[in-house]
């Protein structure tokens, strides 16, 4: 999945949070109002001069990733406009980034049994020079390793390599020019964990991401404390605050059903963070 550049509390429990916050999710059942607001977005997206495939394959996630999102119908007739729109695009025109969006995309699709060819892409994707885009690199990793039988040796020769390298001590992974980004080491970690990194640095990136946790939590950084929380999940790394954590995120969601990417007065929803509270409610379900 790959996420643009983008760190944060009120217990769930507090009656007033929970009039203020439940009164417009309940009325709509819980979770539909996020939904509603994830596909509206996606609608929004597509009907732009030049939408952004970042964004439509974040949002594109949360909807295909369980049978009771995917199979609802205004799922279905979003995730159909959202393949004709897909489908029309020139890969000669895309950038590796753009590629590799596309190609997350497909793989997301595919989950909700809707597959069309990209085959042009994955070859433009594997003739990329993504050596010096570390963050391109990673996510066309994560598609190789999760939603492709392919092997990611032969596709991206020395990639997985070159992300190690990059790795800091403290677990976190850096940019091309030597700084830090929680983006990057989000997204990096879980490279390695689907394409059989060395073993140490998964388990020191994964130490890191717990670490983040409390900071972005007190900071009110609402997206990465929400993406820490899902690719730990989807790492089977026990978070031992999550239900407190969730309980927060929940906490701050705004009455359209989106919710901000940081937690600020009159802030207003993002997309980015609102893929990530659907996807985080697709994870309680799944409990």
């Amino acid at each position: 999945m790959r996420f643009p550049a983008k760190s944060y509390g009120l217990a769930w429990f507090v009656i007033g949070v929970v009039v203020s916050f439940g009164s417009s999710v309940h009325a709509a059942g819980y979770g539909e109002l996020t939904r509603e607001w994830v596909i509206n977005r996606l609608q929004i997206e597509i009907a732009e001069e030049q939408p952004d495939l970042n964004a439509i394959s974040s949002l594109l996630y949360p909807l295909t990733s369980t049978t009771s999102q995917f199979s609802h119908p205004d799922v279905r007739a979003v995730l159909t406009r959202i393949v004709n729109y897909l489908t029309t695009l020139n890969p000669e025109r895309l950038e590796c980034g753009q590629l590799a969006d596309l190609k997350l995309s497909a793989g997301f699709l595919a989950e909700a049994k809707i597959v069309f060819d990209t085959s042009e892409a994955e070859k433009m994707l594997s003739e990329c020079n993504l050596a010096g885009t570390l963050f391109d690199t990673v996510n066309a990793l994560i598609f190789y390793c999760r939603y492709s039988d392919d092997e990611h040796l032969q596709k991206l020769p020395g990639a997985l390599e070159s992300v190690e390298r990059a790795q800091l001590p403290n677990g976190s992974f850096a940019w091309e020019r030597g700084r830090p980004w929680f983006y990057l080491t989000s997204h990096a970690v879980l490279a390695l964990y689907y394409c059989g990194g060395e073993a140490h640095q998964l388990h020191r990136g994964q130490q890191r991401l717990l670490q983040l946790l409390p900071l972005f939590y007190q900071s009110g950084f609402i997206d990465g404390l929400a993406e820490s929380m899902i690719f730990l999940r989807w790492m089977n790394i026990p978070v031992s605050k999550y239900q407190h954590y969730l309980a927060y995120i929940r906490s701050r969601t705004l009455p359209d059903g989106g919710v901000c990417f940081v937690d600020r007065p009159g802030c207003v929803a993002n997309w980015h963070a609102t893929s990530l509270l659907l996807e985080l409610q697709n994870l309680e379900r799944r409990e």
